[in-house]
Order: structure tokens, then sequence, then C-alpha cells
């Protein structure tokens, strides 16, 4: 989460000056959306924002600070090998599969 005004840094004196504190488009705050964020980093669409906002997060009700959480960039790259590795496979085998359904 953080404030659409940049300059407030918690949630309680973003919301009192008349400003929203808002999540980010990819999160993990459900199982749906961190099942969708993690498929969209092992398709490698647009991870390096989802593995900056990870690296920033801090406690809830406070703003992002930079490289704050600096070890989840190791998380992240452990999933796109394992993760992209596994939608390779999928691909791969849905192609072969269909490849011998033809013949």
């Amino acid at each position: 989460y953080r404030c659409t005004n940049e300059s407030f840094v918690t949630q309680v004196t973003c919301e009192a000056n008349g400003f929203v504190w808002q999540n980010a488009d990819q999160h993990f705050d459900n199982f749906f959306a961190a099942s969708l964020t993690l498929f969209e980093v092992a398709t490698l669409e647009g991870y390096q924002t989802i593995m900056f906002n990870m690296m920033d997060a801090t406690t809830p009700g406070h703003a992002p600070v930079e490289n704050n959480q600096w070890w989840m960039a190791i998380y992240m790259y452990g999933f796109i090998v394992i993760g992209t590795f596994f939608v390779t496979n999928l691909f791969t085998g849905v192609l072969i599969d269909k490849f011998i359904d033809v013949q």
C-alpha cells in the first residue's frame, strides 16, 4: 500500500489529509490475487515491478521504503527459475500432446 501523495508515510496521515491509501495492482493480500501475481511472474510479465514492490514492503500502515527487504529479490529469482521451468514444461507438454493427437 502507498498514499496517492508520496509525501505521507503512514496510512493515518494520508487519509487524514484527504488522500487515498491504495494497493498495487499485483499484490499478495488474498489467495486469488497472490496466485494471479505469481502466474504473472512465472510468465515473466512485468516481474520487475512486482519484485521491487516486494523489496520495498514495510509494516502494515506504513509507506514502502526502497530496498527494505532486499532478500525478496532472491525469492523472486528462485521462483522465476522454477516457475518459468514449470510454465515452459506445461506449454511443451500440451504442444506435444496435440501433435500426437494430430498424427
